[in-house]
């Protein structure tokens, strides 16, 4: 347990161990309180996928699922990246007006933010 900051110096690997974990996998605590990387990526990915078709695919109607899906790829392998509609709209082959609306989408179910 921390009470001070001699208790951080002194358990700092382990923190920074925690840290790394948050982090990399999030703070889903089915996630957190398994120790196996294999079976963590497993729920992170079911995590995914369950938030793409219920909370976007299905509450949205969506018809270009290819799309969404690619739209979600292109935000999580650019993390970080200066974007525009426009630019993604040009790499992805999407209408504008289409990924600025399933932008949205993703924002509203919190898997990005822009």
């Amino acid at each position: 347990m921390i009470k001070n900051e001699k208790d951080i110096y002194l358990n700092a690997d382990y923190i920074k161990k925690y840290v790394w974990g948050y982090v990399k996998y999030g703070g889903f605590p089915e996630v957190v309180l398994i120790e196996n990387e294999e079976i963590k990526n497993k729920i992170i990915f079911e995590y995914y996928n369950t938030i793409i078709n219920r909370d976007i695919i299905e509450r949205y109607k969506i018809r270009s699922i290819e799309k969404m899906r690619h739209l979600a790829r292109y935000y999580f392998s650019n993390i970080g990246s200066l974007i525009t509609y426009r630019k993604i709209s040009g790499f992805l082959n999407i209408p504008t007006e289409t990924i600025s609306r399933f932008s949205e989408y993703l924002q509203t179910a919190k898997l990005i933010f822009l």
